[in-house]
């Protein structure tokens, strides 16, 4: 829950001082144990396990996540679980790249996918 409130006020603060940027950082909400923001706000990472959720409608589960906003590429590694419920299918991978912009996920390393259809 801090880590929820924690992403909020960050989000709202980097709204104020940067307007064009906004629309990046609402697209994924990060509940982590541990975050590091890094290059005036455009890398986000996240370790020690933890969930992300995209406007999309899906969620990733992984080790370690890091999401670039200029380039709106999500990056996960460690026991990556997907769970996309709207499209009724799960991927595990060890490894995952999410291009936000193409809505591609490209799954690494002992990948599985399961379609619930």
């Amino acid at each position: 829950m801090q880590n929820r409130l924690l992403i909020i006020f960050l989000t709202l603060l980097m709204n104020i001082f940067n307007q064009n940027n906004a629309v990046a950082v609402e697209q994924f909400t990060f509940d982590v144990s541990e975050i590091e923001i890094l290059n005036n706000g455009n890398i986000f990472k996240g370790l020690n396990r933890g969930q992300i959720t995209s406007d999309n409608g899906f969620t990733i589960n992984a080790d370690e996540f890091e999401y670039n906003r200029n380039s709106n590429i999500l990056n996960a590694r460690g026991n990556v679980k997907i769970n996309y419920p709207l499209k009724g299918y799960r991927i595990f991978a060890e490894k995952i790249s999410y291009l936000k912009n193409q809505n591609i996920i490209i799954a690494k390393n002992k990948s599985k996918l399961i379609d619930n259809q």
